[in-house]
């Protein structure tokens, strides 16, 4: 879609929902433009996860959308 923030804690953000979401941006790395959103749980320390696993992974920066309520 260009476009896009997965949403990763319909399960577990950092387990499920994190080797989901960098499953998906591996098999399309046409899709540079597809990025991470998390809004529950340890916001900060999803956002550091999920930047060090990209990194660590050879994933180029991608966009993190957090949301807090």
């Amino acid at each position: 879609m260009g476009k896009a923030s997965l949403l990763c804690d319909l399960v577990d953000a950092e387990t499920v929902g994190l080797e989901n979401a960098l499953r998906v941006i591996r098999a399309h790395p046409e899709t540079d433009q597809v990025g991470i959103r998390v809004d529950s749980g340890d916001i900060a320390a999803q956002c550091v996860l999920y930047f060090e696993t990209m990194k660590a992974m050879g994933i180029a920066p991608r966009l993190i959308v957090f949301e807090t309520k």
